[in-house]
């Protein structure tokens, strides 16, 4: 059992002979010859090299012809295993005739080609011979062969197959470990490669779709690395060069016929990718390849184009790290790089997506590691980024897609590809608007992302300075919800998802702290933008406030019902309203409409309205409950808990299968944006102090970003701020203007809060010791100036809403006494008397209207003694062009606009005489005509008059009308500053926009809307008439879509009386003869708009307004019959409509025809009597001026009957054969209708008939260019 003691030489020699003896014999027995041969393989392992000395006939009989070719595979086996031991123990010179040399290395791949399969038999015994001779460098002898080349092409190939996958890690690595030095040093020794031995081994790198996976790549690279500082880059190169370029186009056709053109085109990219493999083992492989692969990147064949775009892009984008100077490919080829840069600007879309594709390899790789290993690529990548950004404005949306994810992908990468891709990020991302949804989607996902990753950290950390480079990206979000909400492009839901997650961090398990300073990130990026940002912004806010409004009322009244609040009919099954709870289905239906479903023009709204009623259904108290708490203002909860609580609404939403709801309930909770514990942490930046989250004090810029969000954030989120109501009003004292401004604005935001929702007065903590006068002083700072003083006081007084009744009382007559005292001083004395007296005018105005508003929450105050003061002070001429007295009369105004009738207002407020032209509404120059002074007070009075008609303070009247379109003339000429009109327009804007505090009703608020945006048609601006085109655009789509019927017709009825009162009307008619051109030119303006509003059904909108024409000549002016003015104004309107569409105006008065009735106000328009004034301009085509009485009776009626009159009429209409009725009231969301029938569409076979002419006018439309303006 123990080991033999080693033989002695005599002993080795007589062993070895006698176990070689049978070698001899032409036959051996297999039996015999293992025997034979296994003794002679032990004693020869144990002879050590150089003492092989007797040993040489054992050696020449190892490699007799009837060992190394017995038919028995395992003696050739044992016989190659002998002679490898031979090989070893005589070398470098063997006992071996040069005849055998080459069957014996042939017997050696015999075996080693066992090697291909490890679960074969005699796979440990070639695995141990591989070993041995690459120990001995045993294929060395292959030199001494007459065909070397034979042998050395047989051992790659041997090697190659062996050295496939397929076999464990481990197993394969060993194999590739031994073979890579065996052949590295055969073939390197070599005076020449073979060719096929070369072929053989370039093969492997030549991928296969077909076998990618049995190459033996990892050998093949390891070998040519090895070779490459050899005599291998020539023959590599040549090789290369004549498989891909030297065969001409007639064989490349043959090719393509025997082999198919897939299959070619396979073995070009094949080819080509082998390429890159060679350049990436060395440079020199592929160094006179390179020239040729620049040339063919202009190759005509775009498929050929395309696969070397693909490879030049790879190897640029390839860094070898081993040695500095085979990186230089970049700069010592620019040419090279410059014809791939061409390419990004192929003809071919596969071409430029391949660029594409090889641009964002080289800019990955120009961002990894260090930038100057890689300065090269660099180089390259900088050359590449400029017309990387051209491809987002490609014209095929899959490249721009590509684009901006490449671009992206580099972004996120690290902080080195942000600073790298940053000067094209932006435009990049704009692409958030492009016009294909999957364009859009990307940049939205990809530039939340980006805030996510670079810039969400650093506010969190208060890196103030750090996070502006990406400043753009909130701005850019936000411009991205409006254009989607405005245009109802979809994919809103999702924004609002990337909005709270990414840019606010809701759901990062972020502290209190951290959360204040990304809501400080996002508002102070966002409201740096430009306009289209700032709206975004008020957009969101705006759609979180009013959903949340809703979703809170409908929380509150299903709880307190206990049950749904719609019950479905038996009969129709469709939800109808109980008749005892309309409002409650009226908020189920404004939630609907305020689903971000509804923001996607493709939406279904029954599917909105089902998700509703399941809703509404759910008598599980867990989830009201649960939704209580979060849409309270006052939600108790802190951050920390934030987390938990959302996740179970969201389990009890997954439970009830509500998770389609889920966009709607995420818009309406506020709680998820910001919380009172938040606000704290933002009130202490503001302060000064130092947070948890801060390692030190914020700085000045910090600061100033808390108080402009605070001072925001408020309006939106005055719940959250209620808690700290005392607190601020602390600071009054002792705060600056800015301050000041921001406290009363929040203190103002929250009494609006409570002004719509009472909440416990002891939660306010706000402390009445000492309020007037803290009140007063931070009025007499934030409110110095004219601009500000008249809101400022106005939020004074609206702060008093927060003190309890009687405190209340006593602080408004505290502050009135103040007033009182102050109104009284000589404005010529002094700035300070000027400043305060005009404060409080101005003081006295605020508290008057929130008294005459709210009679339930204020004491009751006299304004007669107002009155007469502000009377008196509008009586006195500015005539020392005094800027202190304009002030002061300013204030006035607002005033007398609070304290006074309609008639004040029209007589006193908007008379010209009141003040004197020639200073209010001319230019007045100084002496030497070096400055101009304007007085404000003309354009003041108009915008108070519009803010007193839209609270209620005074009612609107026909002359009231007149006068602000005479101020509005006045003051668009062209002497006038722009900022007169600019003022007047956002007058108008606030008006056309329905508020609560509004107290104007729908129809005087579209008559308003409809007439005075008019007078800009006489702007000098474009930029004016443009603001004022779009406004009434809107109000007249709003009356056309409106859910009451005839709204249209009624709005062109207020115009047509409106134009008749315009003063450039009455000198047009007033004028012997007359083609009414700047009337003409009004009216113009407004058919304009008309059109515009609605342009599919541009036809029947111009229709409308011929019909009100025609049916004008039956009625006359109410307030003065005796005038044919309307008429005059209705021809106006008449021809300027006829001219913009011929076709239409030969209908006449077949537009009368079924037409419905009562669209005609009954407060400006009465029934024209047979005795009364014929028309100034009698229209041939009218058979008869008279109607029926009864007809007559029932064209008049009050507008709030209009629903009635058009129920009483619904048969006549059905069968009625005309097009150009305006639409029937919107079925609910939540009600189908009754009768289970659409309505009727009208019958266009009859000839002559309106619904043919409209069709007719339709096309004319689409052909007609847009005339000329004067």
């Amino acid at each position: 059992g123990g080991r033999k003691a080693p033989m002695n030489r005599s002993q080795r020699s007589a062993a070895a002979k006698a176990a070689a003896a049978p070698a001899a014999a032409d036959r051996v027995p297999r039996e015999e010859a293992l025997e034979r041969l296994q003794e002679a393989f032990n004693v020869l392992r144990q002879t050590k090299q150089g003492q092989g000395s007797g040993l040489e006939d054992c050696a020449r009989a190892m490699g007799a012809d009837a060992l190394m070719r017995h038919p028995a595979a395992d003696v050739r086996c044992w016989a190659a295993k002998c002679l490898a031991e031979v090989l070893r123990i005589f070398v470098p010179s063997p006992p071996l005739e040069k005849e055998r040399m080459q069957p014996i290395l042939e017997l050696f791949l015999e075996q080693l080609a066992l090697l291909k399969d490890p679960s074969g038999p005699s796979y440990t015994d070639a695995f141990g011979l591989l070993e041995r001779l690459t120990e001995i460098r045993g294929f060395m002898l292959v030199f001494d062969c007459p065909e070397p080349e034979n042998i050395i092409v047989s051992l790659v190939s041997t090697c190659v197959l062996a050295a496939r996958p397929g076999k464990n890690q481990e197993t394969y690595n060993q194999l590739e470990n031994l073979m890579a030095p065996l052949l590295t040093n055969i073939l390197g020794e070599a005076d020449e490669i073979p060719k096929k031995a070369l072929a053989e081994l370039l093969e492997e790198l030549v991928i296969d779709q077909k076998r990618a996976a049995q190459h033996a790549t990892g050998l093949v690279r390891r070998v040519l690395a090895g070779l490459a500082s050899k005599s291998a880059a020539a023959p590599i190169n040549d090789y290369v060069n004549k498989a891909l370029f030297a065969d001409d186009e007639q064989k490349g056709a043959k090719q393509v016929q025997a082999l198919g053109y897939n299959m070619a085109q396979d073995r070009l990219e094949g080819l080509l990718y082998a390429t890159y493999e060679l350049y990436s083992i060395h440079p020199s492989l592929v160094a006179r390849v390179l020239p040729n692969l620049q040339a063919d990147l202009q190759n005509a064949n775009p498929d050929r184009r395309r696969a070397t775009t693909a490879v030049i892009g790879q190897i640029l984008a390839h860094c070898h790290q081993q040695a500095v100077d085979s990186m230089a490919l970049a700069t010592s080829n620019a040419a090279l790089v410059d014809r791939f840069r061409e390419r990004l600007g192929d003809a071919d879309d596969g071409v430029r997506m391949t660029a594409l594709e090889g641009t964002g390899a080289i800019m990955q790789s120009a961002v990894q590691g260090e930038v100057a290993d890689l300065r090269p690529t660099v180089v390259a990548a900088e050359s590449l980024r400029e017309r990387l950004a051209d491809r987002c404005l490609d014209p095929n949306d899959a490249i721009r897609l590509r684009a901006v994810e490449i671009i992206t992908e580099v972004a996120l990468e690290s902080e080195a590809g942000l600073t790298f891709t940053l000067p094209i990020l932006p435009d990049a991302c704009r692409r958030i608007l492009d016009k294909k949804p999957r364009v859009r989607e990307a940049c939205a996902e990809a530039s939340s992302h980006l805030y996510a990753t670079h810039a969400l950290w650093r506010w969190t950390e208060g890196r103030f300075q750090e996070a502006q480079k990406l400043n753009w990206i909130p701005q850019l979000l936000c411009e991205a919800y409006a254009a989607f909400c405005s245009s109802r492009l979809g994919y809103v839901a999702q924004l609002e998802e990337h909005i709270e997650q990414h840019v606010l961090g809701c759901g990062a398990g972020l502290s209190d702290g951290q959360r204040a300073l990304a809501m400080l990130g996002f508002y102070t990026s966002a409201a740096q933008g430009g306009e289209a940002a700032a709206h975004g912004l008020s957009v969101i806010f705006s759609k979180k406030r009013d959903c949340h409004k809703l979703l809170q009322q409908f929380i509150q009244l299903r709880i307190a019902k206990g049950a749904p609040l719609a019950a479905e009919d038996a009969g129709s099954m469709a939800l109808v309203p109980h008749d005892e709870q309309p409002q409650q289905v009226e908020i189920l239906e404004q939630l609907g409409r305020l689903s971000p479903s509804m923001d996607d023009k493709y939406s279904r709204p029954e599917a909105v309205a089902a998700h509703l009623r399941a809703f509404d259904a759910v008598r599980d108290k867990a989830l009201w409950k649960q939704l209580e708490k979060l849409l309270d203002p006052l939600v108790q909860e802190n951050t920390s808990q934030l987390g938990d609580s959302l996740q179970e609404l969201d389990r009890l939403l997954r439970v009830h299968r509500l998770s389609e709801l889920a966009p709607l309930v995420r818009r309406a909770l506020l709680s998820t944006w910001l919380l009172p514990d938040q606000v704290a942490q933002l009130l202490d930046i503001w302060k000064g102090g130092t947070i948890e989250v801060l390692e030190e004090a914020p700085c000045s810029e910090l600061v100033a970003a808390a108080r402009t969000t605070i001072s925001s954030l408020s309006k939106t989120f005055p719940g959250a701020f209620m808690p700290f109501a005392g607190e601020l009003a602390k600071q009054l004292p002792d705060s600056s203007a800015e301050d000041a401004k921001v406290i009363l604005q929040t203190l103002a935001a929250i009494a609006k809060r409570v002004l719509q929702k009472p909440v416990d007065e002891n939660s306010l903590q706000l402390s009445t010791e000492g309020l007037s006068q803290m009140l007063l002083d931070a009025l007499a700072v934030a409110g110095d100036v004219r601009s500000s003083r008249a809101s400022m006081s106005r939020k004074v007084a609206k702060i008093l809403l927060l003190l309890p009744s009687a405190e209340r009382s006593t602080v408004c007559m505290d502050l009135l006494r103040w007033a009182e005292e102050n109104v009284a001083g000589d404005i010529a004395a002094d700035e300070a008397s000027a400043n305060a007296a005009a404060m409080a005018l101005q003081l006295a105005a605020a508290l008057l209207e929130w008294s005459k508003r709210h009679l339930e929450d204020f004491p009751q105050l006299e304004p007669q003694n107002w009155l007469k003061e502000a009377k008196k002070v509008l009586a006195s001429p500015n005539s020392q062009r005094d800027d202190r007295r304009s002030d002061v009369q300013c204030a006035a105004a607002d005033l007398l606009a609070v304290t006074g009738s309609t008639d004040d207002v029209t007589d006193v407020l908007l008379a010209p005489s009141t003040v004197s032209e020639s200073l209010a509404l001319t230019n007045s120059a100084g002496e030497d005509g070096a400055w101009a002074w304007f007085d404000p007070l003309p354009v003041h009075a108009c915008c108070a008059s519009l803010r007193a008609l839209r609270l209620g303070c005074v009612q609107l009247s026909t002359k009231l009308l007149a006068n602000l379109a005479g101020r509005f003339a006045a003051s668009m000429a062209c002497d006038r500053p722009t900022i007169d009109a600019e003022n007047l327009l956002e007058s108008l804007l606030t008006m056309k926009r329905s508020s609560i505090a509004s107290q104007l009703k729908p129809a005087e608020r579209l008559r308003v809307c409809t007439a005075l945006p008019t007078v800009f048609a006489l702007a000098p601006l474009k930029k004016h008439r443009d603001t004022a085109q779009r406004m009434l655009q809107g109000s007249l789509k709003a009356a056309w879509q409106g859910s009451q019927l005839e709204l249209l017709d009624f709005a062109v009825a207020c115009f047509v009386h409106f134009l008749s009162r315009l003063d450039i009307f009455k000198k047009e008619v007033s004028a012997r003869v007359s083609a009414f051109p700047e009337s003409s030119k009004v009216a113009a303006f407004f058919c304009e708009a008309l059109l515009r509003s609605d342009a599919p059904h541009s036809a029947e909108l111009l229709g409308v307004a011929l019909r009100v024409c025609d049916r004008v000549r039956y009625f006359v002016d109410r307030e003065d019959p005796s005038s044919d003015a309307v008429h005059r104004a209705g021809s106006v309107l008449r021809y300027v409509a006829e001219k913009r569409c011929p076709e239409l105006g030969l209908q006449g008065a077949a537009l009368l025809h079924g037409a419905a009735r009562g669209s005609m106000p009954a407060q400006l328009f009465a029934i024209r009597q047979p005795t009364g004034a014929a028309p100034a301009l009698p229209d041939a085509t009218m058979q008869d001026a008279r109607l029926p009485e009864k007809v007559l009776k029932d064209a008049s009626v009050e507008p709030h009957k209009v629903k009635e009159a058009a129920g009483t009429n619904r048969a006549v209409q059905a069968h009625a054969a005309q097009a150009l009725a305006t639409p029937q009231r919107r079925p609910s969301l939540l009600k189908r209708r009754s009768d289970g029938e659409s309505p009727e569409v009208p019958s266009t076979g009859s000839k002559g008939s309106v619904t043919a002419a409209a069709a007719e006018v339709e096309a004319s439309l689409l052909r007609a260019k847009k005339p000329k303006t004067a």
